[in-house]
């Protein structure tokens, strides 16, 4: 089953994908929004990368700031999905 990103948000605000650096492939049939062709996202403090319709590979640079950091996306098929949330924890 082909899945796709969807409702990308960063510290509570979402995000367009014009505001992150991207790779994309062919869109998945089914799929009906601008997410659907991403497999690869990031900005400057993580990566987040579709390695299959199985896995997806989270990559994280260290917070040197004192407040948390939050990111969430979703990972969808159809008309069904699931959120997934990153929360980063401030520098101690």
């Amino acid at each position: 089953m082909h899945w796709w990103f969807s409702d990308v948000s960063i510290n509570k605000r979402v995000v367009i994908i014009t505001e992150l650096k991207y790779a994309s492939k062919d869109v998945p049939a089914g799929a009906d929004n601008d997410w659907a062709q991403i497999y690869k996202f990031e900005n400057d403090w993580f990566i987040i990368e579709k390695l299959d319709n199985r896995k997806i590979k989270v990559s994280l640079k260290a917070n040197p700031d004192a407040a948390a950091r939050e990111m969430s996306f979703g990972a969808t098929v159809g008309n069904a999905g699931a959120g997934i949330t990153i929360l980063q924890a401030g520098k101690k």
